[in-house]
């Protein structure tokens, strides 16, 4: 585990009254030893400000200039998310013209997926 980033969202829903109301996430930076950022890239902190994502049915969606920052921060060719949900990670490797590789289970978040990675490839030709 190299570093910690905060996703510092605006806010969302609390249905616990035991806990505060949840404004962050946390993301992992996991590298091997000899990995380095893209150019410029570690300029930006380690909190990152991005509103959250509006008009996706998922549940629990972050926003694609979440994942965009992610893996344009990086060289690495191939995008892997093990979670594809509603496509998200996906569409900011297809924008940053990358190679992306997806799993889910649910087959009405695979349909939902679909369609927003070929709305985004249909946008970016």
């Amino acid at each position: 585990m190299r570093q910690i980033i905060i996703w510092q969202r605006s806010g969302g829903l609390n249905f616990n009254p035991g806990y505060f109301l949840p404004t962050y996430e946390v993301i992992y930076l996991i590298a091997k030893p000899n990995f380095r950022l893209a150019p410029k890239a570690n300029a930006l902190g380690d909190v990152w400000r991005i509103p959250q994502e509006a008009n996706n049915p998922h549940p629990a969606p972050f926003p694609v200039e979440l994942a965009q920052r992610c893996i344009n921060s990086t060289t690495g060719q191939i995008v892997l998310d093990p979670f594809i949900g509603s496509g998200t990670t996906a569409m900011a490797a297809e924008m940053a013209r990358r190679a992306w590789v997806g799993m889910e289970i649910s087959a009405d978040y695979c349909k939902l997926a679909s369609e927003r990675i070929n709305a985004v490839r249909r946008m970016i030709r």
